[in-house]
Parts: C-alpha cells; structure tokens; sequence
C-alpha cells in the first residue's frame, strides 16, 4: 500500500467528507511529485498519480452559498446613515461584522485609506484578539469608501467607528433584527 492510499484511508476512517479528503490528498500528491534525486535532480517518482487510481472518493457539485454583488447593492441603497456606511464598508473590505463593529477610530489610518483590524467586538464587549492568529491585518480601501469612511467619522478622533448615540458600541443581533431584516 502507498502513501496516498494510506492517507486516503487515514482521512476517511476519521469521518472526513470527499473534498476535504481530496484536497489533502493533493498535498500528498504535490509533496511527492517534487521530491527529486539530490545528485541527478530527476524525480524520485514519476508517476502521475489520479483520482481513480488512489480510490479517492468522488466530489459532486458543490454549492457554496455567496453574496450577490445585486443584493448587496439593494442593501447599501436602502441602508440609512451610519448602517450605509457599514454594510458599502462590509462588501468592500470582507471584514467580519465584529471587526467592523470593534473598529476605532484611532485604527483608521492614512486618511481612512486603511484600517488595522486589531480588535473585534464579541456580545457587546471589546476583544483584543481576532478569530484567528493571522487576523492582525492592515486593509486598504478604495478611495470612494474612503471618502464616504471619512465623512461619517467627521472631526471625532476617538471612540467606535459604528456606534450609538452614546458612543457606545452596537450590537451584532440589534442590526440583524432592526435593519438588515427590514430589507
């Protein structure tokens, strides 16, 4: 039995689904059609390993649920004050809600050309780390969300960017009930 075999029966004897089975199979894969003799340089394996060849589980279609470019237009169009700006920063960025909800106004850089995500809000409550370890990001923005950034922060200097009247952070479910659920 090879390596690939092994592997193949190892990620499917954990319960792990087609896709996930075949995309780490195709590590294998490239790991061993790299590895070459060190004096001669020629491949230690030169065989063309295949789908069918390995037994590896067919993947059927797949789909994968994603905004409509239209739908979130509709969104930004009917969207009012500082939630317009969220949602046109949302689509244009790919920021997750509760790093758009944590963001500060000492975060937004270069003329609100760029953003460092350091921080998110989670429940309401402000969070020093991100969802994962390469979270910490700088993002650059287009100039026309820049434009529109700058114009809702005015003069303010410190505090949340998205935020009550009471400058007090806003609530993830709050927007989800009361405006995104009105559209």
């Amino acid at each position: 039995m090879d390596v690939l075999e092994k592997a193949r029966q190892a990620l499917h004897g954990k319960g792990r689904k087609p896709k996930t089975i075949r995309n780490h199979v195709q590590i294998v894969k490239a790991v061993v059609a790299s590895a070459k003799n060190p004096k001669s340089r020629k491949k230690l394996f030169p065989v063309a390993w295949d789908g069918e060849y390995i037994d590896c589980p067919v993947v059927g279609e797949q789909r994968t649920p994603s905004g409509v470019a239209q739908q979130m237009s509709l969104i930004i169009k009917r969207a009012e004050g500082q939630y317009r700006v969220m949602f046109a920063l949302k689509a244009a960025s790919g920021l997750r809600f509760g790093e758009i909800l944590g963001l500060k106004i000492e975060n937004v850089l270069d003329d609100c050309t760029r953003l460092c995500i350091i921080e998110k809000l989670w429940k309401s409550e402000q969070q020093d780390f991100l969802k994962t370890t390469n979270g910490k990001r700088y993002v650059e923005l287009h100039s026309s969300i820049a434009a529109m950034l700058r114009k809702h922060i005015r003069k303010r200097k410190s505090g949340y960017v998205f935020c009550t009247e009471d400058g007090e952070p806003l609530d993830q479910s709050n927007i989800l009930s009361r405006v995104l659920h009105r559209f």
